[in-house]
This record gives structure tokens, C-alpha cells and sequence, in this order.
């Protein structure tokens, strides 16, 4: 039962039972048990959520982490988890139909909250060991790269201008950003009016998967011409190409739209 004492919540009550009862079975076991101060599995990963940098990542972190607590049922020490708690994770996401490479970048956010374990914790984790978290096998496709050419490119692009749309129009912009610059998808889409500088001809462009940043010193005429364009059709104050206009579904059924209709596959 939970009474007033020393315990705020239901949730504080209930794991310090857990608590007990983990270091009752070590006992058992003839291990000696955790130091009070090691946090728990919920402790650790709220901690790593709040360190996280980004929005988007806070966000993400937030539905993959709550996912894990589910599946574990209990809130044990963090230094109590072990290879198979995440092969159950594993397992039950690709059950209810997750996509490998989805589990994937999920168990990489998981192996994060794990190594930061020393850092947000020092007192207690710092000599803390993550345990080998496993990955779920990725088939890769056997279908070959195909390297778009400028030609190819200038085809697909083409064809978005000719549609008229501001949707076409404003994805024929990215394809070409993109192709001249090596971009990703995300790293176009968040470029921003202050990352351009008309009259050095330079861009500024972060990077999102490594968190750097790029400065691109020289742009191509035509490439300017293209982001000046942009930048004066955009109706965001901050944004280039307005977040909330361009989804990704509809970016890549438009793309792949175009790149069917110039003969290219």
C-alpha cells in the first residue's frame, strides 16, 4: 500500500519495492547488490532525454524509450540490463510490423542512453559497462546505385517546373540543391535564409546526421540562381523551404513521379 511517508508517489512506492525485491534475488544469487544510487532503467533514460540537444530528438527519444520501459514490465537498476532485455525490445517491434531499419536507429538511440550512463550519472556509473546490444539483420537491397547525372538530373527537374505547381516547383529546387551539393532530404529542407550569403556566394549547411557543419565557399551560377529564387518565393520568415508545406511521403511520391516520366528508373 501506498500511504503518506516518505514516498510522494504511487510510482516512487513501487520502485523501491522493485528495488527490494532486485537486491533480495542478488543476495539470493550470492551477488552483492547495487548501490542505492545507481538509477534505475526510467531514471536513466529520462536523464538522457533531457540532454538531448534537438526537438526532434527529444521527440523520437521519447516514444522509443517509452516503448522499451513497456517492454521491459519492471524498472530494475540500469546496471541490471542485459543483452536479452534488448532482444526482446528487438522482437517486439518487429512483430508488430516495424521495419528492421527502423529497429535499428531505435536500438542506436537506446546503445546512446546507455553510454552516456557515466557522464549523466558519475557517482554511481561511472565505471558502468553497457552490455552488447544486439541488432536486428538488415537485408540489403542487391539492386545497384545509380549515379544521376547532370542530364538525368536537368530531365527531372524539367519535368517539375513544367507541372506549374508550387509543390513541383518548390521539390524541383531541392532535387537540384541536392544534387550540387550532396545533400540529404532533411539537411535541403532545413536550410535556412540567414545560411545563404548572397554576396559571398557562400552556404552554411549542418549536417544532420554527423552535426556538423558544412560552409560551401563556392556555389555554381546556376545554383544561386536557384536558391534566390527559392528564398523569394518563401512566405517563412526564417525557413527556405517552409517545413510544414513539404512532407516526406509526398516529396518522394512526386519525385519518384518525375523521375518515371523521364524515362528514368
Amino acid at each position: 500500500r501506498h500511504r503518506n511517508g516518505p514516498f510522494p508517489t504511487r510510482r516512487e512506492a513501487e520502485q523501491f519495492v522493485e528495488r527490494l525485491k532486485f537486491e533480495g534475488q542478488q543476495i539470493r544469487a550470492g551477488l552483492r547488490p547495487e548501490p542505492r544510487g545507481v538509477p534505475t532503467v526510467s531514471e536513466l533514460l529520462a536523464a538522457r532525454l533531457a540532454s538531448l540537444p534537438k526537438k526532434e530528438e527529444r521527440v523520437r527519444g521519447t516514444r522509443v524509450f517509452a516503448i522499451f520501459e513497456s517492454v521491459m514490465e519492471s524498472d530494475p537498476p540500469a546496471t541490471s540490463l542485459r543483452r536479452a532485455h534488448f532482444q526482446k525490445f528487438i522482437n517486439h517491434r518487429l512483430a508488430a510490423g516495424v521495419l528492421p531499419q527502423t529497429v535499428v536507429r531505435e536500438i542506436a538511440m537506446l546503445s546512446a542512453a546507455m553510454s552516456a550512463a557515466p557522464e549523466l550519472f558519475p557517482d554511481t556509473m561511472e565505471d558502468f559497462e553497457p552490455p552488447r546490444i544486439p541488432r536486428p539483420k538488415v537485408q540489403r537491397s542487391k539492386r545497384p546505385r545509380h549515379v544521376v547525372t547532370e542530364l538525368e538530373k536537368d530531365a527531372i527537374a524539367a519535368h517539375l517546373y513544367a507541372r506549374g505547381d508550387e509543390f513541383s516547383v518548390r521539390i524541383a529546387r531541392m532535387v537540384e540543391i541536392a544534387w550540387y551539393l550532396g545533400l540529404r532530404y532533411t539537411e535541403v529542407l532545413r536550410l535556412k535564409r540567414s545560411d545563404y550569403d548572397a554576396r559571398a556566394g557562400r552556404l552554411t549547411v549542418e549536417r544532420t546526421k554527423t552535426r556538423e557543419t558544412t560552409v560551401f565557399d563556392y556555389l555554381p551560377a546556376k545554383l544561386a540562381r536557384v536558391l534566390e529564387d527559392a528564398i523569394a518565393d518563401s512566405q517563412d520568415p526564417e525557413q527556405i523551404f517552409p517545413h510544414a508545406t513539404v512532407y516526406p511521403n509526398e516529396f518522394y511520391e512526386v519525385l519518384r513521379g518525375a523521375v518515371e516520366a523521364a524515362g528514368l528508373r
